[in-house]
Protein backbone atom coordinates (compact mmCIF):
# COMPACT_ATOMS: atom_id res chain seq x y z
CA UNK A 1 0.00 0.00 0.00
CA UNK A 2 1.35 3.34 -1.13
CA UNK A 3 0.37 6.47 1.42
CA UNK A 4 0.83 9.90 0.49
CA UNK A 5 0.66 12.90 2.66
CA UNK A 6 0.68 16.77 1.46
CA UNK A 7 1.56 16.18 -2.56
CA UNK A 8 -0.35 18.20 -5.43
CA UNK A 9 -1.96 16.38 -7.70
CA UNK A 10 0.67 16.51 -10.10
CA UNK A 11 3.02 15.30 -7.46
CA UNK A 12 0.64 12.34 -6.77
CA UNK A 13 0.38 11.35 -10.33
CA UNK A 14 4.12 11.35 -10.33
CA UNK A 15 4.29 9.36 -7.50
CA UNK A 16 1.61 6.92 -8.22
CA UNK A 17 3.42 6.18 -11.65
CA UNK A 18 6.72 5.61 -9.91
CA UNK A 19 5.51 3.04 -7.68
CA UNK A 20 3.21 1.36 -10.88
CA UNK A 21 6.38 0.85 -12.54
CA UNK A 22 8.39 -0.59 -9.70
CA UNK A 23 5.64 -2.49 -7.79
CA UNK A 24 7.74 -5.75 -7.82
CA UNK A 25 10.32 -3.78 -5.87
CA UNK A 26 7.96 -2.03 -3.48
CA UNK A 27 5.66 -5.35 -3.36
CA UNK A 28 6.51 -6.14 0.17
CA UNK A 29 6.38 -3.20 1.84
CA UNK A 30 4.09 -0.31 3.04
CA UNK A 31 4.96 3.05 2.31
CA UNK A 32 4.59 6.19 3.55
CA UNK A 33 5.74 9.86 1.38
CA UNK A 34 5.84 12.47 2.90
CA UNK A 35 5.95 15.73 0.11
CA UNK A 36 7.55 18.86 1.01
CA UNK A 37 9.00 21.76 -0.63
CA UNK A 38 12.83 22.22 -0.49
CA UNK A 39 14.82 25.78 0.19
CA UNK A 40 17.56 24.76 -2.84
CA UNK A 41 17.52 27.63 -5.59
CA UNK A 42 18.32 24.77 -8.24
CA UNK A 43 16.05 23.13 -10.72
CA UNK A 44 15.62 19.46 -10.15
CA UNK A 45 16.97 19.56 -6.76
CA UNK A 46 15.83 17.25 -4.19
CA UNK A 47 16.12 15.87 -0.13
CA UNK A 48 15.41 12.81 1.15
CA UNK A 49 14.82 10.75 4.13
CA UNK A 50 13.74 7.31 4.01
CA UNK A 51 13.61 4.29 6.86
CA UNK A 52 12.48 0.76 6.84
CA UNK A 53 11.05 -1.07 9.43
CA UNK A 54 10.25 -4.63 8.85
CA UNK A 55 7.88 -4.30 5.92
CA UNK A 56 6.95 -0.22 6.17
CA UNK A 57 8.86 2.23 4.96
CA UNK A 58 8.52 5.85 5.52
CA UNK A 59 10.04 8.12 2.86
CA UNK A 60 10.18 12.49 3.47
CA UNK A 61 11.22 14.21 0.76
CA UNK A 62 11.30 17.80 -0.09
CA UNK A 63 11.79 19.26 -3.92
CA UNK A 64 11.80 22.36 -5.36
CA UNK A 65 9.65 21.54 -9.00
CA UNK A 66 8.02 18.13 -10.16
CA UNK A 67 10.58 16.50 -12.07
CA UNK A 68 12.65 16.41 -8.29
CA UNK A 69 9.94 13.94 -7.48
CA UNK A 70 10.42 11.66 -9.57
CA UNK A 71 14.57 11.69 -9.00
CA UNK A 72 13.97 11.75 -5.05
CA UNK A 73 12.13 8.29 -5.94
CA UNK A 74 15.06 6.82 -8.23
CA UNK A 75 16.99 7.49 -4.93
CA UNK A 76 14.54 5.74 -2.88
CA UNK A 77 14.26 2.15 -5.30
CA UNK A 78 18.92 2.87 -5.05
CA UNK A 79 18.51 2.72 -1.26
CA UNK A 80 16.23 -0.38 -1.35
CA UNK A 81 18.20 -2.05 -4.23
CA UNK A 82 21.35 -2.06 -2.19
CA UNK A 83 19.51 -3.41 1.10
CA UNK A 84 18.42 -0.42 2.97
CA UNK A 85 20.02 -1.51 5.76
CA UNK A 86 20.63 1.95 6.98
CA UNK A 87 18.53 4.99 7.10
CA UNK A 88 18.73 7.32 3.67
CA UNK A 89 19.83 10.86 4.07
CA UNK A 90 20.38 12.69 0.78
CA UNK A 91 20.51 15.91 -0.60
CA UNK A 92 21.46 15.32 -4.55
CA UNK A 93 20.76 17.19 -7.82
CA UNK A 94 21.92 16.47 -11.35
CA UNK A 95 25.12 17.81 -12.90
CA UNK A 96 23.60 18.60 -16.73
CA UNK A 97 20.34 20.56 -17.15
CA UNK A 98 19.16 18.83 -19.82
CA UNK A 99 19.88 15.40 -20.08
CA UNK A 100 18.17 12.76 -22.76
CA UNK A 101 17.58 11.03 -25.71
CA UNK A 102 16.77 12.41 -29.44
CA UNK A 103 15.82 9.52 -31.64
CA UNK A 104 17.69 10.43 -34.76
CA UNK A 105 19.10 7.63 -36.22
CA UNK A 106 18.22 6.56 -40.28
CA UNK A 107 16.78 3.09 -39.96
CA UNK A 108 13.56 1.87 -38.46
CA UNK A 109 12.21 4.24 -36.03
CA UNK A 110 11.15 2.88 -32.73
CA UNK A 111 7.25 2.06 -32.37
CA UNK A 112 5.09 4.34 -30.06
CA UNK A 113 4.73 1.75 -27.67
CA UNK A 114 8.90 1.10 -27.57
CA UNK A 115 8.64 5.38 -26.93
CA UNK A 116 6.07 4.61 -24.11
CA UNK A 117 8.21 1.97 -22.37
CA UNK A 118 11.35 4.15 -23.20
CA UNK A 119 10.11 7.23 -21.33
CA UNK A 120 9.98 4.93 -18.17
CA UNK A 121 13.72 3.78 -18.35
CA UNK A 122 14.74 7.27 -19.38
CA UNK A 123 12.86 8.76 -16.05
CA UNK A 124 14.98 5.70 -13.82
CA UNK A 125 17.83 7.20 -15.64
CA UNK A 126 17.30 10.50 -14.45
CA UNK A 127 17.14 11.65 -18.17
CA UNK A 128 14.26 14.81 -18.35
CA UNK A 129 14.16 15.21 -22.34
CA UNK A 130 13.05 13.08 -25.20
CA UNK A 131 13.07 14.03 -28.66
CA UNK A 132 11.42 12.58 -31.22
CA UNK A 133 13.12 12.34 -35.21
CA UNK A 134 14.16 9.61 -36.99
CA UNK A 135 15.82 10.14 -40.10
CA UNK A 136 13.37 7.77 -42.07
CA UNK A 137 9.83 8.95 -41.04
CA UNK A 138 7.88 10.79 -43.76
CA UNK A 139 6.66 13.44 -41.73
CA UNK A 140 10.12 13.93 -40.27
CA UNK A 141 12.33 14.92 -43.03
CA UNK A 142 10.43 14.94 -46.26
CA UNK A 143 6.34 15.86 -45.93
CA UNK A 144 7.32 18.30 -43.52
CA UNK A 145 5.00 21.18 -44.67
CA UNK A 146 1.70 19.06 -44.74
CA UNK A 147 0.14 19.14 -40.98
CA UNK A 148 0.46 16.45 -38.88
CA UNK A 149 -2.18 13.87 -38.23
CA UNK A 150 -4.70 14.18 -35.69
CA UNK A 151 -3.44 10.33 -34.74
CA UNK A 152 0.24 11.21 -34.47
CA UNK A 153 -0.55 14.35 -32.48
CA UNK A 154 -2.52 11.94 -30.03
CA UNK A 155 0.50 9.75 -29.69
CA UNK A 156 2.97 12.52 -29.52
CA UNK A 157 0.41 14.15 -26.85
CA UNK A 158 0.19 10.39 -24.83
CA UNK A 159 3.93 10.24 -25.28
CA UNK A 160 3.86 13.79 -23.36
CA UNK A 161 2.02 12.66 -20.72
CA UNK A 162 3.76 9.75 -19.76
CA UNK A 163 6.62 12.08 -19.93
CA UNK A 164 4.84 14.36 -17.51
CA UNK A 165 4.42 11.50 -14.93
CA UNK A 166 8.14 10.64 -15.21
CA UNK A 167 9.90 13.72 -15.49
CA UNK A 168 10.81 13.48 -19.19
CA UNK A 169 9.82 16.18 -21.24
CA UNK A 170 8.76 15.11 -24.97
CA UNK A 171 8.31 16.59 -28.90
CA UNK A 172 9.08 15.77 -32.27
CA UNK A 173 11.51 18.08 -34.30
CA UNK A 174 11.09 18.92 -37.89
CA UNK A 175 13.88 18.28 -40.46
CA UNK A 176 12.59 20.80 -43.62
CA UNK A 177 16.06 21.38 -45.19
CA UNK A 178 16.10 19.59 -47.73
CA UNK A 179 13.11 21.10 -49.60
CA UNK A 180 13.10 24.17 -47.62
CA UNK A 181 13.15 27.52 -49.14
CA UNK A 182 14.57 29.67 -45.97
CA UNK A 183 13.35 32.83 -47.49
CA UNK A 184 10.12 31.77 -47.56
CA UNK A 185 7.50 33.22 -45.12
CA UNK A 186 5.01 30.27 -45.88
CA UNK A 187 7.69 27.71 -45.16
CA UNK A 188 8.48 29.27 -41.64
CA UNK A 189 4.84 29.16 -41.30
CA UNK A 190 4.65 25.43 -41.72
CA UNK A 191 7.38 24.60 -38.93
CA UNK A 192 5.53 26.68 -36.96
CA UNK A 193 2.21 25.23 -37.36
CA UNK A 194 3.70 21.85 -37.08
CA UNK A 195 5.60 22.98 -33.16
CA UNK A 196 1.97 24.24 -32.65
CA UNK A 197 0.46 21.34 -33.13
CA UNK A 198 3.05 19.60 -30.58
CA UNK A 199 2.76 22.31 -28.32
CA UNK A 200 -0.98 22.29 -28.29
CA UNK A 201 -0.80 18.59 -26.26
CA UNK A 202 2.14 19.74 -23.62
CA UNK A 203 4.95 19.78 -25.77
CA UNK A 204 7.06 22.81 -24.74
CA UNK A 205 10.86 21.63 -26.50
CA UNK A 206 10.99 22.02 -30.12
CA UNK A 207 13.92 20.63 -32.37
CA UNK A 208 14.29 22.55 -36.25
CA UNK A 209 17.61 20.03 -37.63
CA UNK A 210 19.37 21.63 -40.43
CA UNK A 211 21.57 18.67 -41.16
CA UNK A 212 22.68 16.15 -43.34
CA UNK A 213 20.96 18.38 -46.31
CA UNK A 214 22.91 20.17 -49.30
CA UNK A 215 24.44 23.10 -48.65
CA UNK A 216 23.99 25.64 -51.18
CA UNK A 217 21.36 27.82 -51.75
CA UNK A 218 18.47 27.49 -54.27
CA UNK A 219 16.05 29.50 -56.09
CA UNK A 220 15.57 32.96 -54.03
CA UNK A 221 17.46 32.45 -51.72
CA UNK A 222 20.61 32.97 -53.84
CA UNK A 223 19.72 36.63 -53.93
CA UNK A 224 17.98 36.96 -50.18
CA UNK A 225 20.98 35.93 -48.18
CA UNK A 226 24.98 35.88 -48.69
CA UNK A 227 26.04 32.20 -47.83
CA UNK A 228 23.90 29.23 -46.39
CA UNK A 229 24.32 30.20 -42.66
CA UNK A 230 22.93 33.56 -42.64
CA UNK A 231 19.84 31.72 -44.12
CA UNK A 232 19.75 28.88 -41.33
CA UNK A 233 20.07 31.87 -38.68
CA UNK A 234 17.79 34.05 -40.43
CA UNK A 235 15.25 30.97 -40.56
CA UNK A 236 15.47 29.97 -36.94
CA UNK A 237 15.01 33.30 -36.24
CA UNK A 238 11.56 33.55 -37.33
CA UNK A 239 10.80 29.90 -36.79
CA UNK A 240 11.39 31.13 -32.95
CA UNK A 241 9.14 34.38 -33.34
CA UNK A 242 6.51 32.46 -34.36
CA UNK A 243 6.29 30.21 -32.14
CA UNK A 244 6.68 32.20 -28.74
CA UNK A 245 4.74 34.72 -30.76
CA UNK A 246 1.76 31.85 -29.82
CA UNK A 247 3.80 30.27 -26.73
CA UNK A 248 6.15 32.27 -24.71
CA UNK A 249 7.48 29.38 -23.19
CA UNK A 250 8.69 27.70 -25.98
CA UNK A 251 12.42 26.20 -26.36
CA UNK A 252 13.89 25.90 -29.85
CA UNK A 253 17.07 24.01 -30.37
CA UNK A 254 18.66 23.98 -33.34
CA UNK A 255 20.46 21.18 -35.09
CA UNK A 256 22.71 23.09 -37.78
CA UNK A 257 24.30 21.92 -40.66
CA UNK A 258 28.02 22.38 -39.48
CA UNK A 259 27.58 20.09 -36.51
CA UNK A 260 31.09 18.18 -36.42
CA UNK A 261 34.53 19.38 -35.94
CA UNK A 262 36.41 22.03 -33.97
CA UNK A 263 33.93 24.33 -32.92
CA UNK A 264 35.46 27.42 -34.77
CA UNK A 265 33.88 27.61 -38.42
CA UNK A 266 32.82 30.05 -40.26
CA UNK A 267 29.34 28.72 -39.92
CA UNK A 268 29.79 28.76 -36.50
CA UNK A 269 30.59 32.72 -36.42
CA UNK A 270 27.72 33.68 -38.37
CA UNK A 271 25.72 31.49 -35.72
CA UNK A 272 27.39 33.42 -33.34
CA UNK A 273 26.70 36.90 -34.86
CA UNK A 274 23.05 36.35 -36.32
CA UNK A 275 21.27 33.19 -34.45
CA UNK A 276 19.10 34.45 -31.53
CA UNK A 277 20.87 33.72 -28.45
CA UNK A 278 18.25 32.10 -26.73
CA UNK A 279 18.00 29.34 -29.25
CA UNK A 280 20.16 26.45 -28.52
CA UNK A 281 22.94 25.27 -30.50
CA UNK A 282 23.27 21.64 -31.56
CA UNK A 283 27.40 19.98 -31.57
CA UNK A 284 28.37 16.30 -31.65
CA UNK A 285 32.14 17.42 -30.84
CA UNK A 286 34.97 17.12 -33.05
CA UNK A 287 33.39 14.37 -34.77
CA UNK A 288 30.32 13.09 -35.94
CA UNK A 289 30.50 9.78 -33.55
CA UNK A 290 33.51 11.72 -31.55
CA UNK A 291 35.65 9.44 -28.91
CA UNK A 292 35.82 12.40 -26.41
CA UNK A 293 34.28 15.63 -25.99
CA UNK A 294 35.75 17.71 -23.66
CA UNK A 295 35.93 21.03 -21.69
CA UNK A 296 38.77 22.75 -24.18
CA UNK A 297 36.64 22.15 -27.10
CA UNK A 298 33.23 23.21 -25.78
CA UNK A 299 35.16 26.28 -24.77
CA UNK A 300 36.01 26.87 -28.51
CA UNK A 301 32.92 26.45 -29.34
CA UNK A 302 31.08 28.78 -27.33
CA UNK A 303 33.44 31.24 -28.03
CA UNK A 304 32.74 30.92 -31.52
CA UNK A 305 28.86 30.56 -31.15
CA UNK A 306 28.28 32.61 -28.09
CA UNK A 307 26.66 29.76 -26.65
CA UNK A 308 27.34 26.45 -24.82
CA UNK A 309 27.10 23.39 -26.98
CA UNK A 310 23.91 21.95 -26.55
CA UNK A 311 25.28 18.04 -27.59
CA UNK A 312 23.76 15.29 -30.11
CA UNK A 313 26.16 12.54 -28.61
CA UNK A 314 26.02 9.89 -31.43
CA UNK A 315 26.49 6.96 -29.16
CA UNK A 316 25.34 4.06 -28.99
CA UNK A 317 23.89 4.74 -32.63
CA UNK A 318 24.92 2.15 -35.24
CA UNK A 319 23.36 3.25 -38.36
CA UNK A 320 25.12 3.59 -41.63
CA UNK A 321 28.62 2.23 -42.25
CA UNK A 322 28.11 1.11 -38.23
CA UNK A 323 24.83 -0.68 -38.91
CA UNK A 324 27.10 -4.42 -38.64
CA UNK A 325 28.44 -3.17 -35.16
CA UNK A 326 26.73 -3.38 -31.93
CA UNK A 327 27.38 -0.37 -29.69
CA UNK A 328 26.44 -2.04 -25.85
CA UNK A 329 28.89 -0.68 -23.82
CA UNK A 330 29.22 2.47 -21.26
CA UNK A 331 29.28 5.63 -22.92
CA UNK A 332 32.85 7.05 -21.69
CA UNK A 333 35.70 9.31 -23.05
CA UNK A 334 32.95 12.50 -21.79
CA UNK A 335 35.04 14.96 -19.49
CA UNK A 336 33.97 15.06 -15.65
CA UNK A 337 32.80 18.49 -15.55
CA UNK A 338 31.48 19.32 -18.93
CA UNK A 339 28.18 20.50 -17.52
CA UNK A 340 29.60 23.65 -16.95
CA UNK A 341 30.19 24.34 -20.16
CA UNK A 342 27.50 22.69 -21.82
CA UNK A 343 23.43 23.66 -22.38
CA UNK A 344 23.07 19.65 -22.27
CA UNK A 345 23.42 16.58 -23.79
CA UNK A 346 20.95 13.71 -26.04
CA UNK A 347 22.57 11.02 -27.08
CA UNK A 348 21.17 9.03 -30.50
CA UNK A 349 20.67 5.62 -29.78
CA UNK A 350 20.59 2.45 -31.98
CA UNK A 351 17.23 1.53 -33.70
CA UNK A 352 17.67 -1.52 -31.69
CA UNK A 353 15.46 0.04 -29.20
CA UNK A 354 15.80 -2.68 -26.26
CA UNK A 355 19.52 -2.93 -26.61
CA UNK A 356 19.92 0.78 -26.79
CA UNK A 357 18.72 0.69 -22.98
CA UNK A 358 21.77 -0.67 -21.17
CA UNK A 359 24.15 1.99 -23.16
CA UNK A 360 21.18 5.03 -22.59
CA UNK A 361 21.57 3.99 -18.96
CA UNK A 362 25.23 4.64 -18.45
CA UNK A 363 24.54 8.06 -19.91
CA UNK A 364 22.35 8.84 -18.10
CA UNK A 365 24.65 7.82 -14.78
CA UNK A 366 27.41 9.97 -16.35
CA UNK A 367 24.73 13.23 -17.05
CA UNK A 368 23.47 12.91 -13.66
CA UNK A 369 27.02 13.15 -11.73
CA UNK A 370 30.17 13.50 -13.87
CA UNK A 371 32.78 13.28 -11.31
CA UNK A 372 31.63 10.21 -9.47
CA UNK A 373 30.62 8.30 -12.23
CA UNK A 374 32.21 5.04 -13.45
CA UNK A 375 31.40 3.23 -16.71
CA UNK A 376 31.57 0.16 -15.58
CA UNK A 377 29.85 0.42 -12.45
CA UNK A 378 27.01 1.91 -13.95
CA UNK A 379 26.93 -0.59 -16.99
CA UNK A 380 26.55 -3.86 -14.25
CA UNK A 381 23.98 -1.52 -12.30
CA UNK A 382 21.57 -0.59 -15.81
CA UNK A 383 22.16 -4.39 -16.64
CA UNK A 384 20.88 -5.72 -13.36
CA UNK A 385 17.72 -4.08 -13.85
CA UNK A 386 17.22 -4.85 -17.26
CA UNK A 387 17.80 -8.42 -16.74
CA UNK A 388 17.18 -9.10 -13.27
CA UNK A 389 17.81 -13.10 -13.35
CA UNK A 390 21.13 -13.69 -11.85
CA UNK A 391 22.27 -16.49 -13.79
CA UNK A 392 20.84 -15.19 -17.31
CA UNK A 393 22.69 -11.57 -16.30
CA UNK A 394 25.86 -13.78 -16.29
CA UNK A 395 25.57 -14.95 -19.79
CA UNK A 396 24.28 -12.09 -21.39
CA UNK A 397 27.18 -9.92 -19.54
CA UNK A 398 29.57 -12.38 -21.36
CA UNK A 399 27.93 -12.14 -24.92
CA UNK A 400 28.33 -8.53 -25.00
CA UNK A 401 31.63 -8.46 -23.47
CA UNK A 402 33.09 -9.15 -26.86
CA UNK A 403 31.72 -6.18 -28.30
CA UNK A 404 30.88 -3.31 -26.17
CA UNK A 405 33.26 0.13 -27.07
CA UNK A 406 32.31 3.10 -29.54
CA UNK A 407 34.69 1.91 -32.39
CA UNK A 408 33.47 -2.19 -31.71
CA UNK A 409 36.53 -3.19 -31.74
CA UNK A 410 36.66 -3.68 -27.76
CA UNK A 411 35.93 -7.57 -26.69
CA UNK A 412 37.48 -8.09 -23.53
CA UNK A 413 36.36 -11.57 -23.06
CA UNK A 414 37.54 -13.21 -26.16
CA UNK A 415 40.89 -11.19 -25.84
CA UNK A 416 41.68 -13.43 -23.10
CA UNK A 417 40.95 -16.55 -24.36
CA UNK A 418 42.80 -15.34 -27.58
CA UNK A 419 45.56 -14.48 -25.38
CA UNK A 420 46.04 -17.41 -23.25
CA UNK A 421 45.97 -19.51 -26.63
CA UNK A 422 48.80 -17.22 -28.23
CA UNK A 423 50.64 -17.30 -24.97
CA UNK A 424 50.74 -21.01 -25.09
CA UNK A 425 51.59 -22.11 -28.37
CA UNK A 426 54.49 -19.50 -28.77
CA UNK A 427 55.57 -21.12 -25.31
CA UNK A 428 55.92 -24.16 -27.49
CA UNK A 429 52.96 -26.05 -25.76
CA UNK A 430 50.04 -25.95 -28.30
CA UNK A 431 48.14 -28.60 -26.28
CA UNK A 432 47.76 -25.85 -23.29
CA UNK A 433 46.41 -23.42 -26.26
CA UNK A 434 44.12 -25.94 -27.23
CA UNK A 435 43.20 -26.64 -23.72
CA UNK A 436 42.40 -23.15 -23.35
CA UNK A 437 40.40 -22.73 -27.06
CA UNK A 438 38.28 -25.38 -26.01
CA UNK A 439 37.80 -23.94 -22.23
CA UNK A 440 36.18 -20.54 -24.20
CA UNK A 441 34.37 -22.63 -26.60
CA UNK A 442 32.57 -24.54 -23.43
CA UNK A 443 31.74 -21.04 -22.03
CA UNK A 444 30.30 -19.80 -25.16
CA UNK A 445 28.24 -22.54 -25.70
CA UNK A 446 26.94 -22.73 -22.40
CA UNK A 447 26.12 -19.03 -22.48
CA UNK A 448 24.34 -19.39 -25.49
CA UNK A 449 22.65 -22.08 -24.18
CA UNK A 450 21.27 -20.03 -21.50
CA UNK A 451 20.27 -17.04 -23.67
CA UNK A 452 18.36 -19.53 -26.08
CA UNK A 453 16.61 -20.62 -23.58
CA UNK A 454 12.48 -20.14 -23.47
CA UNK A 455 13.10 -19.34 -19.84
CA UNK A 456 15.49 -16.47 -20.40
CA UNK A 457 14.00 -13.64 -18.80
CA UNK A 458 14.21 -10.78 -21.10
CA UNK A 459 13.45 -12.03 -24.62
CA UNK A 460 12.65 -8.43 -26.14
CA UNK A 461 16.41 -7.48 -25.32
CA UNK A 462 17.52 -10.56 -26.81
CA UNK A 463 15.55 -10.32 -29.78
CA UNK A 464 17.32 -6.84 -30.68
CA UNK A 465 20.44 -8.78 -30.63
CA UNK A 466 19.71 -11.97 -32.49
CA UNK A 467 21.94 -11.63 -35.49
CA UNK A 468 25.23 -11.31 -33.08
CA UNK A 469 24.00 -13.96 -30.78
CA UNK A 470 24.48 -16.18 -34.35
CA UNK A 471 27.68 -15.10 -34.83
CA UNK A 472 28.99 -15.77 -30.78
CA UNK A 473 27.29 -19.02 -31.45
CA UNK A 474 29.69 -19.50 -34.24
CA UNK A 475 32.69 -18.25 -32.41
CA UNK A 476 32.56 -20.89 -29.88
CA UNK A 477 32.41 -23.80 -32.93
CA UNK A 478 35.27 -21.95 -34.19
CA UNK A 479 37.55 -21.88 -31.19
CA UNK A 480 36.85 -25.57 -31.20
CA UNK A 481 38.27 -26.04 -34.52
CA UNK A 482 40.79 -24.21 -33.59
CA UNK A 483 41.80 -26.43 -30.71
CA UNK A 484 42.13 -29.28 -32.90
CA UNK A 485 44.46 -27.50 -35.29
CA UNK A 486 46.57 -26.92 -32.00
CA UNK A 487 46.16 -30.36 -31.22
CA UNK A 488 47.51 -31.36 -34.74
CA UNK A 489 50.57 -29.76 -34.14
CA UNK A 490 53.93 -30.23 -32.56
CA UNK A 491 56.58 -28.40 -31.03
CA UNK A 492 60.59 -28.03 -32.13
CA UNK A 493 62.84 -27.15 -29.69
CA UNK A 494 63.02 -24.01 -30.49
CA UNK A 495 59.62 -24.07 -29.79
CA UNK A 496 58.00 -23.39 -32.95
CA UNK A 497 55.26 -25.55 -33.98
CA UNK A 498 54.81 -27.69 -37.34
CA UNK A 499 51.15 -29.21 -38.15
CA UNK A 500 49.90 -31.29 -41.34
CA UNK A 501 49.31 -29.08 -44.01
CA UNK A 502 45.31 -29.88 -44.09
CA UNK A 503 45.57 -27.63 -40.33
CA UNK A 504 46.59 -24.74 -42.26
CA UNK A 505 43.59 -25.11 -44.74
CA UNK A 506 41.20 -25.63 -41.98
CA UNK A 507 43.00 -21.98 -40.34
CA UNK A 508 42.14 -20.50 -43.60
CA UNK A 509 38.62 -22.02 -43.87
CA UNK A 510 37.78 -20.89 -40.23
CA UNK A 511 39.13 -16.88 -40.83
CA UNK A 512 37.08 -17.20 -44.07
CA UNK A 513 34.15 -17.78 -42.53
CA UNK A 514 34.20 -15.38 -39.50
CA UNK A 515 34.68 -12.50 -42.06
CA UNK A 516 31.79 -13.76 -44.30
CA UNK A 517 29.96 -13.19 -41.36
CA UNK A 518 29.43 -9.06 -41.29
CA UNK A 519 28.49 -8.90 -38.03
CA UNK A 520 31.31 -7.23 -35.92
CA UNK A 521 31.81 -9.03 -33.02
CA UNK A 522 35.36 -10.39 -31.22
CA UNK A 523 36.99 -7.30 -31.69
CA UNK A 524 39.79 -7.71 -34.38
CA UNK A 525 41.83 -9.99 -32.46
CA UNK A 526 40.73 -13.34 -33.73
CA UNK A 527 41.14 -12.56 -36.84
CA UNK A 528 44.46 -11.11 -36.26
CA UNK A 529 45.27 -14.41 -34.26
CA UNK A 530 43.89 -17.06 -37.19
CA UNK A 531 46.53 -15.14 -39.95
CA UNK A 532 49.37 -15.55 -36.93
CA UNK A 533 48.78 -18.76 -36.25
CA UNK A 534 48.46 -19.70 -40.41
CA UNK A 535 51.92 -18.04 -40.88
CA UNK A 536 53.40 -18.81 -37.42
CA UNK A 537 53.19 -23.17 -37.66
CA UNK A 538 55.49 -24.25 -40.40
CA UNK A 539 53.52 -27.20 -42.01
CA UNK A 540 53.85 -30.13 -44.79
Amino acid sequence: MIEIIAASEQQTTVINAFFARHSVAFADYDVKVHVGRSNSMHREAFDIEASKSSNFIEVKISVTDLKSVRWALNALRVWLKNGASEPLTLSDRPDFASRGVIEGFYGNPWTHQQRLIGIEHFGDFGMNMFLIAPKDSQWQRFQWRTPLTNEFVEEIGELVERGIQHGVDVSACVSPGLSVSYSSDDDVQAVVNRFLQMAAVGATHFGLLLDDIPDTLQGADVEAYGNIAQAHADFANRVRLGLIAADPSAHVILCPMHYAGRGNEPYLQVMGDQLHPQIELMWTGREICSGYLDISDAVIFDRTSRRPPFYWDNYPVNDGSMAQRLHIGPIAGREAGLQKYSAGLLANPMEHFYASLLPLGTIGAYLWKTETYDPYVAWDEILSDLVPVESDRKAIREFFRNSLGLTGAWAPAFNKIIGECSTAWRGGDPQKAAAAARAGAAEIAHNSAVLNSPEFCAPDFLNDVKPWLVKYEMGGQWLNRVAAVLDSAVAHDDKSLHAPLASREELITIRGELNNNPRRLFGDGFDIMLGELAFEISFN
